[in-house]
């Protein structure tokens, strides 16, 4: 069961939120850069793991504190995806093409003979659409796990600007193992690390120039924002505005729509536990201060 923190069970609240969600739209509209190439070696993941690492630490003041850099493993599925691409369209096109022939001279003119050329021809299709979500799913299968105090960050070969942003956030679950000491809720832990994985890209954005490091952190914000403004406004009774309802998000339950727009497939438990995170570090940023939050190394309480 998951409660919602009672700072966020308000009118005021849902305001700020709804004005934090419409800034970063805005943001993710304008941004853009390059992705570049795709991190190829352990010896790249490592050396862009303490690029993390070094802004993580000057950002929340923890230059004096000795904490282990976690392990790295580079998984190498994504390298291979294009050679299993190429089999599967050559597989469908020629079965697409063989049902075709077969069938053209027995199909009569009409809109039946139409309507099978068209689901034969939809087949070519098919294989984009599967090559395209199975990388999707890849993108987003990086994880953390700690065992025995040793961490170990799981991430897939991903362009330089994704991988440092999906790489901070599963650093950040690193950092909160060691810097927390007490029990929190899930929200906590999720919010903590969506919130210092968009500070680091904001900083990886400002170093660089490149728009690229803002993308996936602001889909991923934009959509777990408005999760959470739809939930508060269900439980307030209240109407959201239309250009807040009309934003469009990575969190869509229809499997037919993910697969059309190639956007990743999620849990929506997980979803509600990150939204209400994320929200809440953000409305945290509006109303305790930054300065605030960092004195107290991002751990809020909003009960």
């Amino acid at each position: 069961m998951i409660t919602l923190p009672k700072k966020l069970l308000n009118d005021q609240a849902l305001q700020v939120l709804i004005d934090v969600l419409l800034e970063k739209e805005d943001m993710r509209k304008s941004v853009g850069g390059r992705m570049g190439h795709r991190v190829k070696s352990h010896e790249e993941g490592e050396r862009l793991l303490l690029e993390v690492k070094e802004l993580a630490e000057d950002f929340l003041g923890l230059k004096d504190h000795r904490i282990e850099v976690p392990r790295l493993i580079l998984k190498h599925h994504l390298a291979r995806l294009p050679r299993q691409s190429v089999k599967l369209h050559a597989l469908y096109w020629s079965i697409g093409l063989g049902m075709l022939v077969l069938n053209s001279p027995l199909l009569e003119s009409g809109a039946a003979s139409w309507m099978v050329k068209g689901s034969i021809i939809f087949m070519f299709a098919v294989p984009s659409l599967i090559s395209r979500r199975v990388r999707l799913n890849l993108e987003h299968q990086c994880g953390y796990v700690n065992i025995l105090g040793h961490g170990t960050i799981y991430i897939h070969q991903l362009p330089y600007p994704q991988f440092q942003s999906f790489l901070a956030h599963e650093y950040a679950h690193h950092l909160f193992f060691h810097l927390n000491d007490v029990e929190r809720p899930g929200w906590v832990k999720e919010g903590w690390a969506r919130y210092l994985q968009w500070m680091i890209s904001k900083r990886l954005y400002e170093k660089s120039g490149n728009g690229a490091y803002l993308i996936h952190v602001l889909d991923q914000v934009v959509g777990e924002i408005k999760f959470a403004c739809q939930l508060l406004a269900a439980m307030l009774l209240r109407k959201l505005p239309w250009k807040v309802r009309r934003i469009s998000t990575i969190y869509n339950v229809n499997p037919l729509w993910r697969l059309l727009t190639g956007n990743p497939g999620f849990d929506v438990k997980k979803l509600i536990t990150h939204s209400i995170g994320t929200a809440g570090y953000f409305w945290a940023e509006r109303n305790i201060g930054l300065d605030k939050m960092i004195e107290n190394k991002l751990f809020i309480n909003l009960a």
